[in-house]
């Protein structure tokens, strides 16, 4: 768990949300490109799972977005998958599994 908040740490990725309605946002701000906050993901939550999904351009190449979460009280699961073919096909570059601290 350490190694998985050092790392999320190291990017310092900040995260925030507003709620609309039924739906809700995310944005994220990294210090690898500091003062920008990225293009918000747009979803919502149905039976425990989270889908938000947003288009962006990575690299030079226009490429959509998807967070997932898994609502899991005891460890929720986020992942993020990219597009490079408008979502025809994903591929998962990261996941985070999240547990809380006892003590």
């Amino acid at each position: 768990m350490l190694a998985l908040v050092a790392a999320v740490c190291a990017i310092a990725v900040a995260e925030a949300r507003l709620l609309r309605e039924e739906l809700g946002d995310i944005w994220w701000s990294s210090t690898r490109a500091p003062g920008r906050l990225d293009p918000p993901l747009t979803g919502r939550f149905e039976n425990g799972q989270g889908v938000f999904t947003t288009e962006d351009v990575l690299g030079g190449r226009p490429v959509n977005l998807r967070f997932e979460w898994t609502a899991d009280p005891d460890v929720p699961v986020w992942r993020q998958l990219f597009s490079f073919d408008r979502g025809a096909s994903w591929s998962l570059n990261w996941v985070m599994t999240l547990t809380r601290e006892t003590g």
